[in-house]
C-alpha cells in the first residue's frame, strides 16, 4: 500500500470515528431520561410506532399515556341530551344534571351509569347558567324572566324537598331561596373557595343583549356580596378557583388572568390558543376549551402546554363542537355535538341532538 492509498485509508478511519462517535452521542441524548418526556409530549394518539423504537421509548410511551386525558367510550344516560346542560358531582357520589330549554330547566339526579334516580321536569322561570357544590351546599346561577338573575344556594341535605317545591311551583318557597339578585342583572359563571363564591355578573338590556359587567365576591353562607372587581378585563367567559388562586379567562385571545382570592391581580398566562371559553381545574391542571368548541388544551398551573386534544388526536372523529364539559367521579364528561349528517340525522329522530363521551382522568 502506498502513501496515498494510506492517506486514503487513515482519512476514512477517522471519518468513520466521528460518525460513530456522533451516532453514540445521538443513541445517548435521544435515550436520556431527561428528554423523554419532552418527545413523547408532543406525540398524539395515532404515533403509537415511537413506542417500538427501544424499551426506553417504549416506557417514556407508557408513562406519557397514563399521564393523557384519553377517550373512555361513549355515555349513554336515559335522558335525551339537548341544547346545554350542567352537571355536578355531589359528595355521596350521585351526579347533579340540568338540562336547559328556554323558559325553565328540567333537572335530574343521576347515578354514576346516568341512570335517573330523581327527576323534576320544570325548576325555575329560565335556564341555569352554572352550578358548582361543595360537601355542604349546592350553589345554582339563574337567568331569570325579563333579566332578573338569581343565585341560590341549597343545603344538600334538603336537596330533595328543594326541588320538589320548586318543580310544583311553590312562589312562597322558591321566594325564600331567591337569597343574591337583582333587577336588569344575569349571573352567568360560578367558583368557589371555601371562604369565597364568585359570580361573573352581567347587565342584561333587554331579552338577547349583555354586557359584562365586573366579578363579585360573595359570602358563601350567606351570599352578601363582599367585594367587586374584575372591571378592567374584556368579557368573562369563565372562572374557576385553584386551592390558592382565581383562574379567569376572558376574550382575549391566548390569554388567561389569576387573581388572588382577595381581587388582586397576580399575573397573566399566554399561550397558543384562541379565545377559551370554558375552563376547568383539576389536581392543579388547567383544561381549556377554545370558542371554537374544536380541543381541549391541558396545561400546567403555570402555563405549560401539556397535552392538545382534538379529533384528529385524542377525541371521537365524530365529535365535531364541544359544548361542555365537567369533571365527575375521575373522568372527564363532555357534551358536544356529532359532525356526521347520519349521527345527526340519527339524533334528531331519537330525540337526542347532541352526544356525550367520557375522557379517563390522568
Amino acid at each position: 500500500m502506498d502513501d496515498a492509498q494510506k492517506l486514503i485509508v487513515k482519512r476514512a478511519f477517522v471519518q468513520w470515528q466521528a460518525t460513530a462517535s456522533a451516532n453514540a452521542v445521538a443513541d445517548r441524548v435521544l435515550s436520556s431520561t431527561d428528554l423523554i418526556p419532552c418527545l413523547m409530549s408532543s406525540l398524539t394518539a395515532i404515533d403509537w410506532a415511537a413506542a417500538a423504537t427501544c424499551q426506553v421509548w417504549l416506557h417514556g410511551w407508557k408513562v406519557r399515556f397514563e399521564r393523557s386525558l384519553r377517550p373512555l367510550g361513549y355515555v349513554e344516560p336515559d335522558f335525551g341530551r339537548t341544547g346545554h346542560m350542567s352537571m355536578v358531582a355531589l359528595p355521596d357520589g350521585s351526579i347533579f344534571v340540568a338540562i336547559n330549554f328556554m323558559y325553565h330547566t328540567e333537572i335530574r339526579i343521576v347515578d354514576e351509569t346516568m341512570r335517573t334516580l330523581q327527576h323534576y321536569e320544570k325548576v325555575g322561570d329560565g335556564p341555569l347558567d352554572d352550578a358548582i357544590a361543595d360537601v355542604n351546599s349546592l350553589y345554582l346561577a339563574w337567568q331569570g324572566p325579563e333579566g332578573q338573575g338569581a343565585v341560590w344556594r341549597i343545603g344538600l341535605s334538603e336537596l330533595t324537598t328543594s326541588l320538589t317545591h320548586f318543580a310544583n311551583q311553590d312562589r312562597g318557597f322558591w321566594l325564600s331561596w331567591f337569597t343574591w339578585y337583582a333587577d336588569g342583572e344575569s349571573y352567568q359563571c360560578l367558583a368557589y373557595s371555601p371562604n369565597v363564591l364568585f359570580v361573573v355578573v352581567y347587565s342584561v338590556w333587554d331579552t338577547f343583549v349583555a354586557d359584562y359587567e365586573d366579578i363579585r365576591a360573595l359570602d358563601p353562607h350567606t351570599l352578601t356580596e363582599m367585594f367587586r372587581f374584575g372591571q378592567d378585563l374584556s368579557s368573562v367567559t369563565d372562572l374557576k378557583a385553584s386551592t390558592q388562586e382565581l383562574y379567569i379567562a376572558t376574550t382575549l385571545i391566548g390569554s388567561l388572568f389569576i387573581y388572588s382570592f382577595d381581587g388582586e391581580r397576580l399575573r397573566e398566562i399566554h399561550g397558543e390558543w384562541q379565545v377559551p371559553r370554558l375552563l376547568r381545574i383539576i389536581s392543579d391542571c388547567l383544561y381549556l376549551v377554545e370558542a371554537a368548541g374544536k380541543r381541549i388544551i391541558v396545561l400546567t398551573a403555570q402555563g405549560e402546554t401539556l397535552q392538545i386534544c382534538d379529533k384528529y388526536t385524542w377525541l371521537p372523529h365524530n365529535l365535531d363542537l364541544i359544548s361542555s364539559m365537567w369533571a365527575v367521579n375521575g373522568r372527564m364528561i363532555v357534551h358536544g355535538r356529532p359532525n356526521t349528517l347520519s349521527a345527526e340525522a340519527q339524533a334528531l329522530e331519537n330525540g337526542l341532538h347532541m352526544t356525550m363521551i367520557a375522557l379517563k382522568l390522568p
